[in-house]
């Protein structure tokens, strides 16, 4: 889920035979919201995100026809191209920057179809190693097909894909279940978060997501990162890593590479901007 949604355009109908044609006819751009890690303040991967450039219509965000490609069979391509592009334009930051984690959203209306072979494939076409990408899979989701996604994310994991919980504390899965998913991270929604400064109820439940996650063994993400402020409390919490517009919006791959070298968030073994492939 991308965090910090603000000043999102007003919604605008579209319908399953453009999104179609617009996967066919490469329309779809992706766009990339860093994470950091918030002990070392250093970036350590970002989260890939759909956005749909339409002809007439302009840019669309995510949330105006991801239900649509859902509700039409369409989730699949659309994962597909999202994954392979990610991939594709990242593989070189990723072999040159061990550490440098690349997460895609999962639905899950793919996770009873034969998506391992097919995130695998394109592991190897790109030659990401499997342990920098992220799946990440939103607790409803999940909690949607249970069995089934359990099988899948098993599958997954076998392959040392790291498996992450999206917008957590939103769903209704339980504690009993959730210590049977085969997860690394929990990303804590950032309904908790943007206001956890001036509200003690949200700090706590920020703090139960973080001890939560210690007791399982689980990275903790927190998303909608909007202050100073906010970001010095979840470090001081023990929260593992970031992501929010405090940090850096969501932005096309050129200006990721650009953001990357003169953020101040760079680590310093990242390669400098002219040795990426621009893919």
């Amino acid at each position: 889920a991308e965090s910090s949604p603000r000043d999102q355009p007003a919604r605008v109908r579209i319908f399953d035979y453009e999104l179609e044609e617009a996967i066919s006819r490469n329309e779809l751009q992706l766009y990339y919201q860093p994470k950091v890690n918030l002990a070392t303040q250093t970036i350590s991967g970002v989260e890939a995100l759909v956005r749909w450039n339409h002809p007439e219509k302009g840019m669309i965000n995510p949330d105006d026809f991801i239900h649509i490609a859902e509700e039409n069979a369409l989730i699949l391509p659309l994962t597909l191209w999202t994954l392979n592009a990610a991939l594709r334009q990242s593989a070189f930051i990723c072999n040159r920057h061990k550490n440098f984690l690349v997460a895609v959203n999962l639905s899950a209306g793919i996770l009873d179809k034969d998506i391992v072979d097919l995130v695998m494939g394109a592991v190897h076409t790109w030659d990401v190693p499997p342990h920098q990408l992220v799946l990440e899979v939103t607790e409803n989701a999940i909690m949607e097909q249970p069995e089934t996604c359990l099988r899948t994310l098993n599958q997954l994991r076998s392959h040392n894909i790291i498996l992450s919980i999206d917008d957590f504390g939103t769903g209704y899965s339980s504690f009993s279940y959730l210590k049977r998913l085969p997860v690394q991270e929990l990303k804590i929604d950032q309904s908790f978060v943007k206001d956890m400064i001036h509200n003690v109820d949200d700090a706590h439940i920020v703090q139960a997501m973080l001890y939560l996650g210690r007791t399982f063994g689980l990275k903790v993400i927190a998303e909608g990162i909007e202050d100073w402020d906010t970001l010095d409390r979840l470090a001081t919490m023990g929260c593992d890593h970031g992501q929010g517009y405090y940090i850096a919006r969501p932005m096309p791959f050129e200006e990721l590479l650009e953001w990357i070298e003169t953020s101040g968030w760079a680590d310093t073994d990242t390669p400098a901007k002219r040795a990426y492939s621009q893919g």
